[in-house]
């Protein structure tokens, strides 16, 4: 099966913090947009839509590589870059793996200030990781962290690393006994091996391996890591953070190797200037002051701060397959056009920005044509100029070009791309037009009861007006058509929070009237037609209206990540007559996670309206689902006697106030069902459903742990790497008598796995089938195997007791390429029950004894080059020199037979065979021959069948089918007009 090059939704947007100023690194924007918009779920379960202009694909046996530009927009967020595309826009080809580093990065070596072993090396040397309660740290020992180890140079808490690439994504951390744990992935989890490179106590690049013989290489490179050229300022101790050699947060994708040897490389650039990232931060550090006598207070005092990152970028500059095809992407020169405020919000600073991707173009590697050449037009935004893109040209299709709001709205234009590092955003840092003009107002002010925090004050509050600034308003095709999108703000009745009351664990908060968030989310969407003989828009094709509403009325959002700036800890005075300790903690909204995601708010319910009333109402599965919220904190203890002087206990402490807990975001989102129901005559007409599909899922809980501590208390934290897998699906048509049918479809899988290993379909007159799929293991395969070793399907009807067989397919493997992890089989034979009607055996030896000889089949690599039949008749199939075109189709001939025929494969041509080699093959005793040419990137040129008849294929300077010839005669002609 052909592999694909793309983006799949996935969490792991990754930076890493600096224990000790709280300095936050980011991989460069490019990357980071690359992964974070990747991340969010494109569907009414977070309110966005799905907008992509595909660029280019190609396409063969083994490779899969579509490239598009891809919209992501949830608001107008400032203090984000834009990226090398325009705002909003994401390059969507390549991939690459990224990081969460938590505290120290794992492959940490003892070395520096820190003097401490990372995760990595914890489990590469088999260390074992005994009871906190051994821990030795001394009172007077004033690092922000703790080490709780007996090992007390070894940290605990692991660092987890999210890949996005060719349609493979999801999570993996290293674990004990050299292990790494792979979970939240987009296909099979028991699919994917992951090793990874490390030289001089550094993450170089990963491998990671799939079982259908693919290699995919990460990083590698030096250059390509520009960890090693980070600076950050903080600017309240007046300090750079230089990181030279430092972690390393992102690794590229620059190859992929096939199971026939082929390689699909991807090259970068890494131009000399050094790109700036400005957004306010903010860190906590502490603070001792009396409280009266003779009691003493300790505070955590919060400090706001610009943090200025400066590095170096990658930007993707080439994909190609030797001798077929390579995609060029062309950047503009040195961009500094954008300021950013200072920390007083007062003065503006000139600042270096991505540069812009100006054009891509696709040549023919086989007579170094240019296939086709992408053109993208930008304007810039007020009064920052944010690269914004207009348009983007396409050699032979024509124009896509974009509208957004506001644009042109002059009462907007100090708003529409605000400067950098403004304050001017509410709580989930979308623009709010407010005047933070300096830190002090940047926060705003709260009361606390029960460590439950009431914001009192209005300045981060959620504007919708400035939040819309630079939203995608309007796509024209070059068909002729376009769509119109209208948004509304984000709303919520349930909030995720934290507070004393549930000693500091996350739950719900239910409210009796809708509140509003930062953000938008789509409204309606409107589709039209463009009639180029009246020169307007004179069709509306299509409408389509959303809501977001549960049964009661009101929202069906839930706020995943709630505003929190406060808390207190007023622990016992333990010796009479001393003094107590109470801790106030501050911190950032924006760094208090309260779930790992990457989206803040989502909705339980959606409609979808359709233009004649008919709507399609849509339920998924959310956090107030009980087997799809956060499990909880476990094992948590206060430090007590190992390090505090004279007794001092810390009670109730608010638990992990600015850590993210552990998260079940796989078992969120999943469509649970969806109703489709008929137009009313009369809105007072019951609600009538025509057509209905409903959705369960099993969620097998696995985790992991870390452990992380502070200085005052440590716990012990689940990472959850459980598989969340359909476990049944239904599908209900409605009848206007009121009768309904059913069909039922149970699922169960190979838990270790994640391969499906039996699918029952059934329906309410009692009618079964059911397939039982068991794979190849034993000598040459690894765990997990995705081979199908043997295939049952079966059926029972109504009335009997026992499933009767109605096939058997069972594979015996082969001539196995076997290394440390793959096993790629190099002749297959699959064996078959043969049966016109369902019959019962008595003993799996009688079933056996029926299977007959159905198809031999000989693999090329990750092609079949013959197959035999249960006849006995022989199929051979020829494909050119780089294994990418099928030139021919041979009945009644061996695969050696006409490898001796032709005397040497290697001098076949890539794209048709020679007249002599068309001729031996025709003359060969009993051969039945259909031959194929093509011509190079555009298509099939010509097909001859066994009688000599050819049709025959020509293309456009477009490369789009022209006419179609069948024996030199004109049978097809196509035409094609665009509007531009």
């Amino acid at each position: 099966m052909p592999l694909i090059l793309g983006i799949v939704p996935i969490s792991g947007y990754s930076q890493w913090v600096d224990p000790a100023n709280g300095v936050v690194v980011e991989p460069s924007a490019s990357m980071s947009q690359f992964m974070r918009y990747g991340n969010t779920p494109v569907s009414l379960y977070t309110g966005s839509i799905d907008v992509s202009v595909p660029v280019y694909a190609y396409e063969d046996h083994e490779f899969n590589v579509p490239i598009s530009l891809k919209y992501a927009f949830s608001g107008q967020k400032p203090n984000d870059p834009a990226g090398s595309v325009g705002l909003g826009w994401v390059l969507n080809a390549g991939g690459c793996i990224t990081r969460q580093i938590n505290h120290l990065p794992d492959e940490a070596m003892a070395t520096g200030n820190d003097n401490v072993y990372g995760f990595y090396e914890m489990c590469r040397n088999g260390w074992s990781v005994p009871s906190i309660i051994s821990s030795t740290y001394p009172f007077w020992n004033t690092s922000d962290y703790f080490y709780p180890m007996g090992r007390e140079n070894v940290e605990a808490e692991p660092d987890i690393f999210s890949f996005n690439f060719m349609g493979h994504s999801g999570k993996f951390i290293f674990w004990g006994e050299n292990k790494i744990v792979v979970f939240e992935t987009s296909g099979p989890k028991g699919n994917y091996i992951v090793e990874p490179t490390v030289a001089y106590a550094k993450i170089t690049g990963f491998t990671i391996k799939t079982k259908d013989g693919y290699t995919y290489n990460f990083g590698g490179n030096e250059n390509l890591n520009t960890a090693n050229d980070i600076t950050s300022y903080n600017y309240k101790f007046g300090t750079w953070l230089n990181k030279y050699n430092g972690p390393q947060v992102m690794w590229p994708l620059v190859s992929v190797t096939s199971p026939s040897g082929r390689k699909l490389t991807l090259e970068y650039d890494k131009p000399d200037e050094y790109v700036v990232t400005a957004r306010p931060t903010s860190y906590l550090i502490d603070d001792e002051g009396n409280a009266g006598n003779p009691e003493k207070e300790l505070k955590w005092v919060h400090f706001a701060c610009l943090s200025e990152q400066t590095q170096k970028s990658l930007y993707l500059k080439k994909i190609s397959l030797p001798s077929i095809f390579s995609v060029d992407f062309n950047y503009s020169g040195i961009r500094n056009r954008e300021s950013y405020y200072d920390r007083q919000g007062t003065s503006l600073t000139k600042m270096t920005t991505e540069r812009l991707l100006e054009s891509i173009v696709v040549k023919d590697l086989s007579n170094n044509t240019v296939v086709r050449t992408v053109s993208l037009g930008h304007t810039e935004g007020r009064p920052n100029p944010v690269p914004v893109l207009t348009n983007v040209h396409i050699s032979d299709i024509g124009y896509y070009s974009f509208n957004y709001w506001n644009k042109d709205d002059n009462s907007m234009a100090n708003y529409w791309t605000p400067y950098k590092g403004t304050l001017g955003i509410d709580h989930w840092g979308y623009s709010n037009g407010a005047d933070n003009r300096g830190y002090l107002s940047y926060f705003p002010t709260s009361s606390l009861d029960n460590n439950k925090e009431t914001i009192t004050s209005t300045q981060r509050n959620p504007n919708f007006k400035y939040a819309l600034c630079g939203a995608l308003q309007e796509i024209y095709y070059p068909t002729g058509g376009k769509t119109e999108f209208i948004y509304e703000p984000n709303d919520y009745s349930a909030a995720l929070i934290k507070s004393g009351l549930q000693y500091g664990e996350p739950y719900l908060e239910n409210y009796e009237s809708n509140k509003t968030a930062g953000g938008i989310r789509i409204k309606q969407i409107i589709d039209c037609n463009y009639d180029p003989q009246k020169g307007r828009w004179t069709d509306t094709v299509r409408i389509r209206t959303y809501k977001y509403k549960g049964a009661d009325g009101k929202s069906s959002g839930v706020l995943l990540r709630s505003p929190r700036y406060r808390s207190t800890q007023v622990p016992k005075t333990v010796i009479p007559n001393t003094y107590s300790i109470q801790r106030n903690f501050m911190g950032a909204s924006d760094m208090l996670e309260c779930i790992d995601t990457d989206y803040h708010i989502e909705y339980k319910t959606a409609t979808e309206t359709y233009r004649d009333g008919s709507y399609c109402e849509y339920d998924y599965s959310n956090y107030t689902m009980g087997s799809c919220a956060d499990r909880p904190i476990f094992n948590f203890k206060t430090a007590t006697s190992q390090w505090a002087p004279g007794g001092i206990v810390v009670n109730d402490p608010y638990r992990c106030f600015y850590m993210r807990p552990g998260s079940r975001k796989a078992a969120r989102g999943k469509l649970l069902s969806k109703t489709v129901y008929q137009a009313k005559a009369k809105p007072t007409d019951a609600d009538v459903p025509s057509y209905m599909e409903i959705y369960n899922y099993n969620t097998i809980v696995s985790s992991c742990w870390r452990i992380r501590m502070t200085r005052y208390y440590w716990y012990q934290q689940e990472i959850i790497t459980e598989s969340c897998l359909m476990n049944s699906s239904s599908k209900v048509n409605f009848f206007g008598d009121g009768s309904s049918m059913s069909i039922n479809t149970d699922y169960k899988y190979d838990y270790n796995t994640d391969y499906v290993k039996e699918i029952k379909t059934y329906d309410a007159t009692g009618k079964y089938t059911k397939q039982t799929i068991d794979y190849a293991s034993g000598v040459g395969y690894v765990a997990g195997s995705p081979f199908p070793e043997k295939v049952h399907t079966q059926v029972m009807m109504p009335g009997e007791t026992e499933y009767k067989t109605v096939e058997v397919k069972k594979y015996e493997y082969f001539g196995l390429k076997v290394t440390p992890t793959l096993v790629i089989p190099r002749l297959i034979k699959l064996w078959m029950t043969h049966l016109d009607t369902p019959k019962t055996y008595s003993s799996a030896v009688e079933q056996e004894n029926d299977l007959i000889l159905e198809q031999t089949f000989v693999p090329g690599a990750s092609r079949f080059n013959q197959i035999t039949g249960r006849d006995g008749t022989v199929t051979t199939y020829l494909y050119g020199s780089n294994g990418c075109n099928l030139l021919a189709v041979v009945r009644n001939v061996s695969y050696n037979d006409v490898s001796a025929a032709l005397g040497n494969f290697a001098t076949l041509n890539n794209y048709s065979l020679t007249t002599a080699q068309e001729t031996a093959l025709r003359n060969m005793p009993g051969a039945v021959v259909t031959t194929y040419s093509y011509t190079p990137l555009t298509g099939l040129a010509s097909v001859t069948d066994p009688s000599g008849s050819k049709q025959t294929y020509a293309y456009d300077t477009f490369r789009r089918l022209a006419k179609i010839y069948t024996g030199g005669n004109l049978e097809q002609e196509f035409k094609y007009q665009l509007f531009n």
